[in-house]
């Protein structure tokens, strides 16, 4: 299976769109886009009234063609370049990449073409069950004031900014630690212990200290805020800090490895 995957990832690189591939390759890699789009959209369903996009490949296509790395390089060229710089299965390399921008692709359409409530998409556990399961739907009125949705917008730009200034700051390990959440990975997971070269438990206090001094650092930029509010946009900018480090990841660098791992760890729980 593995082997006709590959073929078909490559046969869509090559041809450039889905319709001009084979009939055999369309269903695979339409199927894989549809698994990922499924999976993605559970982990918000609790939060928002989802519509069911007609078309997960057609989603998946459309952003990994006009979205563009830090770097330049389209995410469609992404997929692929980083196979030659990594000694993983290329297989497991594509699809890992090809994951993750549908799990940007499905951000983008819940915010586009849900109810108000998809600007608390971050519904996902910030601490994945190692350092805490706090969510913004945890700390946020569960039926928000009229004022609320201008409110997180603004919100989500000033995340976006603050995500910036923090992210050169940053730790490797820091930065480690976001990308094995991002690709699902527990702390314990040996990738991600050899990657920051220590321990889980060294780990999960690199996670809590990250996660106090964003809060922290709004804290003392927003004195007079409400701690509530202050907390909302530190939960956003942890998030955002990760969009900063999917921007910027290295080909075959460490977190870039840990991001490949992605879509084999989504292939095991389906197992499961």
């Amino acid at each position: 299976m593995s082997s006709a995957m590959l073929k078909a990832w490559v046969e869509w690189k090559e041809r450039c769109a889905l319709d001009l591939c084979s009939t055999n390759a369309r269903k695979m890699l339409q199927a894989f886009a549809r698994s990922r789009y499924d999976r993605c959209m559970e982990r918000c369903s609790a939060a928002i009234d989802s519509p069911r996009h007609d078309s997960p490949w057609h989603l998946f296509e459309t952003y990994a063609t006009i979205t563009e790395t830090g770097q330049g390089k389209r995410y469609k060229d992404w997929i692929f370049a980083r196979v030659a710089q990594s000694d993983d299965d290329p297989i497991d390399v594509i699809q890992g990449g090809a994951s993750l921008i549908m799990r940007d692709a499905v951000r983008e359409f819940v915010r586009e073409e849900c109810s108000p409530r998809t600007v608390l998409s971050l519904d996902r556990p910030m601490g994945g069950g190692e350092a805490g399961s706090v969510t913004l739907l945890d700390i946020l009125p569960a039926r928000p004031d009229p004022g609320s949705d201008v409110c997180l917008k603004e919100y989500e730009q000033l995340a976006r900014e603050h995500a910036r200034e923090l992210f050169s700051g940053m730790s490797e390990r820091e930065r480690i630690v976001l990308a094995a959440k991002e690709a699902g990975l527990s702390l314990a997971h040996s990738s991600v212990l050899k990657a920051a070269g220590c321990r889980k438990s060294f780990l999960n206090t690199v996670y809590r200290d990250l996660l106090i001094r964003v809060s922290s650092a709004l804290k003392a930029r927003y004195p007079r805020d409400d701690p509530e509010a202050v907390l909302v946009l530190a939960l956003m900018t942890v998030r955002e800090l990760v969009h900063e480090l999917l921007r910027n990841v290295q080909p075959n660098d460490k977190c870039d490895r840990l991001f490949a791992l992605a879509g084999a760890h989504d292939l095991e729980l389906a197992e499961a």
